[in-house]
């Protein structure tokens, strides 16, 4: 979700960290488009090396780490590291939390992205933006039903 949120916002994070992600192949969604949106936004996604929930070969999965791969955005989780309580091999977030010093928090702690402007005028951008989108997607639902479009957002 952090992917489609920051490629719908791109003037919003200073970076994006997806960690056993995915995009799947739906309407809406063009992963090229997503990398040329995100091209000046550093990306840190984090996977892990067996992950059973979010495997590799799920062409969601797959496309996403092979893009992202080709831009040195992708970090891998040891299996040792990342397999969980439940043995899915999911747990991302643990390569970060076995940095005993926090250098990665520390680190991105530091990243900013100036020209967003002030928390509540990105706020805003953002509701505005979402508010737009969401009128778009119920268009494009009520047309492709075939249904009468009403004045406004109202349906």
């Amino acid at each position: 979700a952090c992917l489609r949120a920051a490629e719908l916002v791109p003037n919003v994070p200073a970076q994006v960290i997806p960690m056993s992600s995915y995009y799947p192949t739906m309407e809406g969604h063009n992963l090229d488009r997503l990398l040329e949106t995100l091209a000046d936004i550093p990306i840190d996604c984090i996977h892990c090396e067996r992950d059973k929930v979010c495997p590799r070969s799920d062409p969601s999965v797959g496309h996403l780490l092979d893009a992202l791969s080709r831009r040195g955005s992708v970090r891998w989780a040891p299996a040792q590291l990342s397999k969980g309580s439940d043995g899915g091999f999911h747990r991302a977030d643990l390569l970060l939390w076995a940095d005993a010093r926090h250098e990665y928090f520390t680190k991105l702690s530091h990243q900013c992205r100036a020209q967003a402007g002030p928390p509540e005028d990105v706020r805003g951008q953002c509701l505005a933006h979402l508010q737009q989108q969401a009128v778009v997607i119920d268009s494009e639902r009520y047309r492709s039903r075939g249904w009468p479009m009403h004045n406004g957002s109202q349906h």
